[in-house]
């Protein structure tokens, strides 16, 4: 049965024209556990991209146990967009599109989008040493920063960024392809290199930061150094 306010505060959050770092976005902010600490970041990188189609297989198959709150189930219909929902921006209310199918992943680094297809030919997800491989690729080729990427544009206020999404698709069919390809990955996970000199400047960068290596429209972004793991 819907639920009587999804209209309402979906309304009020997607006609919202404010950029979204700061006015919409949040960030939670972990340290790595013990158990992954010893992992450089391209391993640890691997590795949770394995977890997060794994779970998202389990999503897709419905055997996630149920939530309660004391003795009633919870409603976990919402479980279903974690994962490969981008918010695509509108003239004047923004969409949500969902790839619950998506096979691939978005990895920035400095500024450099990479889409990893993570499904051999019999939708197996690939072994870990092969997605590594690939990861240690990107990140060699990725040592000259780019100044303006299009990730920039996802800071902007969302009836310009609308805008500017629109023109970009018309003149280029290879914008619109790698657009898609953004919007349709499971999440965007970001290498970033940034040493902080206190909580608070790493925070800020986790919430509202270098926009060249950012996608902030994912449901899901992974932000990810040494220490730490935003999302």
């Amino acid at each position: 049965i819907p639920n009587w306010l999804e209209p309402f505060w979906y309304d009020t959050y997607l006609k919202n024209r404010a950029p979204l770092p700061v006015h919409s976005n949040v960030a939670f902010v972990l340290e790595k556990n013990k158990q992954v600490e010893h992992l450089s970041q391209s391993e640890f990188v691997a590795s949770l991209i394995i977890s997060l189609f794994q779970y998202q297989q389990i999503l897709s198959n419905e055997t996630l146990p149920i939530d309660y709150q004391g003795s009633s189930p919870l409603c976990m219909s919402q479980y279903k967009t974690i994962l490969g929902t981008a918010r695509v921006p509108g003239h004047e209310r923004d969409e949500l599109q969902t790839d619950s199918n998506t096979q691939h992943i978005v990895i920035i680094i400095n500024g450099h989008y990479y889409a990893l297809n993570v499904f051999d030919e019999d939708d197996e997800i690939l072994d870990y040493s092969l997605i590594l491989d690939n990861i240690s690729w990107m990140v060699d080729n990725s040592k000259q920063k780019v100044d303006y990427a299009v990730g920039n544009l996802t800071t902007l206020n969302r009836t310009q960024w609308a805008e500017l999404r629109t023109h970009l698709s018309e003149i280029n069919l290879t914008n619109r392809s790698a657009i898609d390809s953004i919007e349709t990955a499971l999440a965007v996970i970001v290498m970033d290199q940034n040493e902080w000199v206190n909580d608070s400047e790493m925070f800020k960068s986790m919430l509202c930061g270098d926009s060249n290596n950012r996608w902030y429209d994912k449901s899901l972004q992974f932000i990810v150094n040494n220490r730490h793991i935003a999302v």
